[in-house]
């Protein structure tokens, strides 16, 4: 049995996924072997509204580990377009800190570095 199933006793998958809240936001990496672009796909297919990003990253599953800078653009950009009541006038700060990831492309337990000392943080 697969535990992954979320249909599993209950109806089909693309029924179950149609249940998803409205303009869900699916991220696939491209190189995912685990969960492959054509998965994402059909999940952006059912889920009512979706959008599908692809992260294009040579790292396989742990590309949304290793390329948190570029994945926090996609979701800051899928936020600030959903919600923009809630973001407006926050672009500065969060912008801010998103240039400061992208300078120092490490990541917390050093999958990545460029240099940057992830202590200085």
């Amino acid at each position: 049995m697969d535990t992954h199933d979320l249909s599993h006793g209950r109806q089909s998958w693309p029924e179950v996924i149609a249940r998803l809240p409205e303009a869900t936001l699916v991220v696939a990496i491209s190189s995912d072997g685990l969960f492959t672009i054509s998965e994402q796909e059909e999940i952006a297919l059912y889920a009512p509204k979706s959008r599908l990003e692809i992260l294009e990253s040579p790292e396989g599953h742990d590309g949304f580990l290793l390329e948190f800078a570029r994945l926090n653009r996609i979701l800051l950009d899928h936020l600030y377009e959903r919600l923009p009541k809630y973001y407006s006038g926050q672009n500065v700060a969060l912008e801010a800190r998103l240039s400061e990831i992208d300078v120092l492309n490490a990541s917390v337990f050093g999958e990545t570095n460029s240099g940057a000392d992830i202590a200085s943080w």
